[in-house]
């Protein structure tokens, strides 16, 4: 069975994380090894991610269909010319994950 998310968009107010069709879901911790701006930090990057992959069946597949677009950039007849910056972000992202 498919799991069923709360509907996005979701937002984060401070720790707080939020759907704005169905109200609040998760609060990121505070604590001995994670203090409050790292908190609201992480509250934001969960809703980033979370909105990011709105549609997406398989969010765990993007980084293997970036490193396949990676492969073919190359073959294209005018190369990364023809990539946007969004997408270049994206490639350096997973090449910098990859390194790490």
């Amino acid at each position: 069975m498919k799991p069923r998310y709360s509907p996005t968009p979701w937002r984060a107010d401070d720790k707080l994380i939020q759907s704005a069709v169905r109200g609040p879901i998760a609060v990121t911790r505070v604590g001995p090894r994670h203090d409050e701006h790292e908190a609201e930090a992480n509250a934001r990057r969960i809703v980033e991610c979370v909105n990011a992959c709105e549609g997406i069946e398989d969010p765990a597949a993007i980084p293997k269909i970036l490193k396949a677009f990676l492969a073919l950039v190359p073959l294209t007849p005018i190369g990364w010319a023809s990539v946007d910056r969004d997408v270049k972000d994206a490639l350096d992202a997973l090449e910098k994950r990859e390194r790490t």
